[in-house]
């Protein structure tokens, strides 16, 4: 038998040789690839499913957000709502007792658990990008969402804001709705939260008359970046989770409102929007969501 390989064999065995390489590489960068693909997923599923221990206080910073330079008496409004000072009405300070309110009322607890921090108002030029529509795919979808989210790290980037430093983010843009352009432009815009981002942005309108329903949308943001799901089905309340009180007898009007659901039921198939947090209650499907109560 001959112990030399012709060219041709030789030829044949070095193709063979470099097509195994490669296949070894090949392997090699997607095996590189599928565990960076699962580190990632594994982090996005601990940050989707972090809960807070409740052993400390949560950190919150609500930044106020307004377009353009503002006359100095709207300013005045947006630092009135943002004031620490004086009654807890229609403002931070009273978003701040509510929520520590209810957390005694679960838990008989009285720790302080939620240290409240104020920015701003920050002035802004342009306007935050439209949240991708419904119908939108995935990838438009996702980058639209990347992108809204984007803006408003931007805010605490240039402003130096360390918001790194906080738990929690609360954006609250007012805009003025007696401008028929802002408002049109405005009431499209759906307040959102993000428990992965741990920020939450607020659509509010300047006006006094809103301040109620502003605080109870603040809240509800907040509780939603702790894991609190929505408790509505387009405009209605959705039973049991949804009714501050599904036991109550008779079941309408329902006396207050489940902060999930920002709506309080008064018949079978009528909700209705209350004036203050003073008639919202967070009810026990949430509590459990927030690991307020064991499930």
């Amino acid at each position: 038998m001959n112990a030399y390989l012709s060219p041709q064999s030789e030829k044949y065995l070095n193709r063979l040789d470099k097509r195994e390489k490669f296949r070894k590489f090949r392997i090699g960068v997607l095996s590189v690839l599928l565990l960076g693909v699962g580190f990632w997923a594994w982090e996005t599923y601990l940050q989707d499913h972090k809960t807070f221990a409740w052993d400390q206080p949560v950190r919150v910073a609500v930044v106020a957000v307004v377009e353009g330079d503002k006359q100095q008496q709207i300013d005045w409004f947006v630092q009135s709502f943002l004031s620490r000072a004086g009654a807890p009405r229609k403002n931070l300070l009273e978003v701040e007792a509510w929520l520590q309110s209810e957390y005694e009322r679960h838990t008989g607890d009285n720790l302080d658990i939620f240290d409240l921090a104020v920015r701003g108002p920050v002035h802004m030029k342009k306007r935050p990008p439209a949240l991708p529509k419904h119908e939108d795919g995935f990838y438009e979808r996702w980058s639209g969402i990347r992108n809204f989210l984007g803006y408003f790290k931007e805010i605490h980037k240039r402003e130096d804001l360390l918001l790194g430093a906080y738990d929690i983010t609360v954006f609250v843009y007012f805009y003025d709705e007696t401008d028929p352009v802002l408002k049109a432009t405005f009431e499209l815009f759906d307040s959102v939260a993000s428990k992965r981002d741990g920020m939450g942005i607020v659509f509010a309108p300047l006006s006094r008359s809103k301040l109620g329903y502003t605080t109870q949308v603040v809240a509800h943001e907040i509780l939603h970046t702790l894991g609190a799901s929505d408790k509505y089905e387009g405009n209605r309340s959705v039973f049991p989770q949804g009714y501050a009180d599904p036991q109550q007898t008779p079941l309408f009007p329902q006396e207050n409102c489940e902060i999930m659901s920002l709506g309080r039921p008064i018949s079978k198939t009528e909700d209705e929007y209350v004036d203050s947090l003073d008639e919202c209650v967070v009810g026990d499907v949430t509590a459990e969501e927030i690991n307020w109560v064991a499930k």
